[in-house]
């Protein structure tokens, strides 16, 4: 082999990998990825029969693209490895409920809705609210918590806790 053509292969070789690592570069931001993490959670009796579980968490968006929530959703695991049906409280109804219930302390954050945009790098923290029909005692002692959130195009979010 020459050194003419050594050379022109080896310049032909740089050129060709620095081309795929802009491209790749460049898509970096195209894929909706979002983190975040349960900052806390909390139980209330609504009923002598029936409890609510009140999430505070944080979601981050690190993509160049908006994250639309598609829906929201929360499962109990209980000692038994059970896991009982819920029904989400609406965002409009947690403000009239923090305000019944004062014993959650003030509503310091803002409920999550479906279809709630979070923008390109943004960081949120949110709160949502179950209700079980589960007496307060026995959702206090679940086994974990998982909070699931979804995206319109696709991608998930899944948290979990104690």
């Amino acid at each position: 082999m020459s050194k003419p053509f050594a050379i022109g292969f080896a310049c032909a070789v740089v050129v060709l990998v620095g081309v795929v690592a802009w491209i790749l570069h460049s898509h970096s931001g195209n894929y909706l990825e979002p983190t975040g993490k349960i900052l806390q959670v909390r139980t209330v009796a609504l009923d002598p029969s029936s409890a609510s579980l009140v999430i505070d968490f944080e979601v981050t968006n690190p993509s160049g693209r908006d994250m639309v929530v598609r829906f929201i959703n929360v499962k109990v695991t209980e000692p038994d490895g059970s896991i009982p049906d819920n029904s989400m409280i609406a965002a409009t109804d947690l403000p009239a409920m923090f305000r019944y219930h004062t014993e959650l302390g003030p509503l310091n954050l803002t409920p999550m809705r479906e279809r709630d945009h979070i923008s390109p790098g943004q960081t949120v923290q949110r709160v949502t609210a179950v209700r079980y029909d589960l007496t307060e005692e026995q959702l206090k002692q679940r086994k974990g918590v998982e909070l699931e959130i979804v995206d319109v195009t696709g991608p998930k979010l899944e948290l979990a806790a104690k």
